[in-house]
């Protein structure tokens, strides 16, 4: 996955993913093709209104149900009011409690994906994802690195 892209389709590799046999059965041999569409966005600022409506645009066209967002430069006080005004219903999880400056913001449609944080770090988020229509998780990085490469070392 490359940063910048609007959205990936994730299908399973049938050779290194085995399933339960009972489910097994239900695919007759062809594994299923699971469509999620996952965006990442180095928005450089999302204090103002236009940031806002440019990222849920960029949902709405390319039918996200996962965004990171990268070098936010918001607090936490600020991202509860952008979630709940401009992505209703969307959850949301951040790396603001460990680095000034929230580099990090990751959010979701908890319609079409769960999404469990393992672990969070100033450069980066680790987190397991589930698709809620086929089961099928994944898990997912979202980086984003610090200024200096003595700073990037420990990730």
């Amino acid at each position: 996955m490359r940063a910048g892209l609007p959205g990936i389709n994730v299908t399973p590799y049938a050779g290194d993913y085995s399933l339960p046999k009972s489910e097994n059965a239900a695919w007759r041999g062809v594994p299923p093709t699971i469509t999620m569409r996952i965006g990442f966005w180095n928005v450089r600022g999302f204090n103002r209104p236009l940031k806002h409506n440019g990222v849920a645009h960029l949902i709405k066209n390319n039918r996200l149900c996962l965004l990171g967002i990268l070098e936010t430069k918001l607090t936490t006080s600020a991202i509860a009011r952008i979630i709940n005004r401009t992505f209703p219903g969307w959850c949301q999880t951040n790396n603001f409690d460990v680095i000034a400056g929230g580099r990090i913001l990751i959010i979701w449609n908890p319609a079409v994906i769960d999404l469990v944080p393992k672990d969070i770090s100033p450069q980066v988020i680790h987190c397991r994802a589930k698709n809620k229509s086929s089961q099928l998780s994944f898990y997912i990085s979202f980086t984003y690195g610090l200024y200096t490469v003595v700073h990037r070392r420990s990730m």
